[in-house]
């Protein structure tokens, strides 16, 4: 793979009527740079194969010469086995699946993802001293230096929000409040997330609004269901107030989302039972218990809420990659 990457520098340098010195002033190296990595001399540091690709207007992977239908498969292939492991809790199994894609495709920012977000929780373990403080220290310095890559030079903007979000969480198990805090001031605020401009403005298909509507109050009722369930668990909130927190949600999810399905919100509500039961003794509470972790896994592939505030909303398990249970700690 390596040895074709100065021959299509070349060739799409000529393609565009490039001169060598015209691309070596725009990446800032020298011209004598460009003339190795096209005769095959040496090779570009990764750090200017998306400038490279930028500047083209290409994919790295045809940079590399790679069969994009076969990276893509493979990529996809390998993100599914990390899903699968890393929601199963098999997390440094997940690690290695990721670590091995990358071998084969070192310049695949999806699986850098992957391989950081792995760095990352088992880092978090660490801290609970599961491993010693060395290995946290370990796995959080590799998956800062992918998601700093991420972040600085992947072209998917989406990619980049979730490499940000995962330095989030990184920052909080370092302790870095002032880094946690800067990371957190560069995401928009709800009323300027894409949801909210969907609802708002598009107004080009009849049935567009309605829909982006529904799938906004999906998400701002997840989250306002995850705030109250950590309003919780605040050392702040006194045990009354915490059992009124938990029965006020229970009701509102009633409403919002069903009466007997909760799709997503299944996995949630063994934690919460649990916690009612051990706060109220009502034995009402502790028939739930293991009941939605059971209807979660039995969910199918695609799962269409259908009451009226949702409607139409499709969640697919596949795509979930992590529960929480009521320590806050994350799990597959």
């Amino acid at each position: 793979m390596n040895i074709q990457l100065g021959k299509a520098v070349r060739e799409l340098r000529m393609q565009s009527g490039v001169t060598q010195e015209d691309l070596a002033n725009h990446l800032g190296v020298s011209m004598q740079a460009i003339s190795r990595w096209e005769n095959g001399v040496c090779y570009p540091d990764l750090e200017f194969v998306p400038a490279l690709a930028a500047y083209f207007g290409v994919s790295t992977d045809h940079l590399f010469c790679v069969d994009l239908t076969a990276s893509k498969e493979a990529e996809e292939q390998a993100v599914a086995q990390w899903k699968l492991a890393f929601k199963n809790g098999r997390i440094e199994e997940a690690l290695e699946i990721a670590e091995k894609a990358l071998r084969a495709m070192p310049t695949n920012y999806r699986l850098m993802l992957c391989k950081a977000q792995s760095l990352v929780l088992l880092a978090g373990i660490a801290e609970e001293d599961w491993l010693d403080e060395q290995a946290m220290r370990r796995y959080l310095s590799r998956a800062e230096d992918l998601l700093c890559l991420i972040i600085t030079k992947c072209p998917e903007r989406n990619l980049q929000l979730e490499a940000l979000t995962w330095m989030s969480g990184l920052c909080a198990i370092k302790g870095d409040k002032t880094g946690l805090l800067k990371l957190v001031s560069e995401f928009p605020g709800v009323m300027h997330s894409k949801r909210s401009l969907l609802y708002r403005f598009c107004d080009f298909d009849e049935a567009a609004p309605g829909q982006y509507c529904r799938e906004y109050l999906y998400e701002l009722f997840f989250e306002f269901f995850y705030c109250a369930y950590q309003l919780a668990k605040s050392p702040s909130t006194s045990e009354d107030e915490r059992k009124d927190l938990l029965q006020k949600s229970l009701e509102l999810l009633h409403i919002v989302v069903g009466k007997e399905e909760f799709g997503e919100f299944e996995y949630l509500l063994d934690s919460i039972y649990q916690t009612l039961y051990e706060l109220t003794g009502d034995e009402r509470y502790a028939a739930e218990v293991g009941l939605h972790q059971q209807k979660y896994d039995a969910l199918p592939a695609e799962y269409t809420y259908r009451s009226v505030f949702l409607n139409g909303v499709v969640f697919r398990p596949a795509e979930a990659v992590h529960g929480i249970e009521w320590d806050g700690t994350e799990k597959g």
